[in-house]
């Protein structure tokens, strides 16, 4: 039998018994820890290649059907819920929880440095509050610990996630974390977080500088025009990272960016930079170090 047929055989077979096991049964994976086994598939097509011709390569083509089935099941039902997602609570209601936080503003506080810890989840920043920080949770794999100490007129608030256990194939994670941050001090975020689904909306804020260091993550980020400038450093795995700026905002970025897919519509590279047109004339600056490994990375301006 030819190894694609054996490939394309196993890869219907896993993913249909995936989508029987989601959809009909109590059994669950946690496919944000199933992403980070995807150097599997770099392994197998070496593999591959180094036995092409012998009777092994067989073999690897129905261990690279069932394991991109995996990841693409997983894809697909990670980030859009398509399968097993409204089926989520009616399974395991009873293990999901709901939690909010606050800390209250302090009119004197004009700057601001939040640092969140987290594993797997999905994490937005979006809209604005009257306290200086409020926080809502859902989801079964624990609370977020807030704590806070403030010097004259700048605060440090550090979120942190309760550890969990990682044995996937027993237990079915879901963690959805929201936040609204009060839009008068200037923002510094220093952000970790693993596998992750993350939409932050910082038009509204004055952010000087974003620190954000991601595992296997689909992430958004839009920034505004509030402050001159905005430093933005970003470490990520495997990722999809898109970005939005202003236009009127001049912007330069650099890093290793070597692995790439690259979308950066409207700069030119100039040495190892990218920058946009109005970059040395603008009084508004975004300036972006991205450092990733095979990663899709994109710049919007709107």
């Amino acid at each position: 039998m030819k190894s694609s047929n054996l490939f394309w055989g196993f890869f219907f077979i896993t993913f249909g018994a995936l989508y029987l096991i989601a959809r009909y049964t109590s059994f669950a994976i946690d496919w944000y820890a199933i992403w980070d086994l995807w150097p599997v598939i770099i392994i197998l097509a070496g593999v591959a290649i180094i036995l092409k011709g012998t009777f092994v390569k067989p073999v690897i083509s129905v261990l690279m059907g069932i394991a991109i089935a995996l990841l693409a099941f997983g894809f697909f039902n990670d980030m859009f819920d398509a399968f097993d997602g409204n089926h989520f609570d009616r399974r395991y209601s009873r293990d999901i929880s709901e939690n909010y936080y606050k800390l209250d503003y302090d009119k004197n506080i004009e700057h601001v440095n939040l640092k969140i810890e987290a594993g797997a989840g999905k994490f937005e920043i979006e809209k604005t509050t009257d306290n200086l920080v409020k926080g809502y949770s859902r989801g079964n794999i624990g609370n977020y610990n807030f704590t806070s100490n403030n010097s004259d007129s700048v605060q440090w608030v550090n979120i942190s996630m309760d550890d969990i256990d990682n044995d996937f194939f027993n237990t079915s994670f879901k963690n959805d974390f929201r936040l609204q941050l009060n839009d008068n001090p200037t923002w510094s975020f220093d952000i970790n977080i693993g596998a992750a689904k993350s939409y932050f909306n910082l038009i509204p804020f004055k952010v000087e500088n974003l620190v954000l260091n991601t595992g296997a993550a689909n992430t958004k980020i839009k920034l505004g025009n509030k402050s001159d400038r905005t430093f933005v450093n970003v470490k990520m795995g495997a990722a999809a990272l898109k970005i939005y700026i202003p236009r009127t905002s001049g912007c330069k970025i650099n890093g290793d960016m070597v692995l790439m897919s690259k979308d950066l519509k409207g700069f030119s590279k100039q040495g190892s930079d990218y920058l946009t047109e109005n970059f040395e004339t603008s009084n508004k600056k975004i300036i972006m170090d991205i450092e990733g490994g095979m990663a899709s990375f994109e710049v919007e301006r709107y």
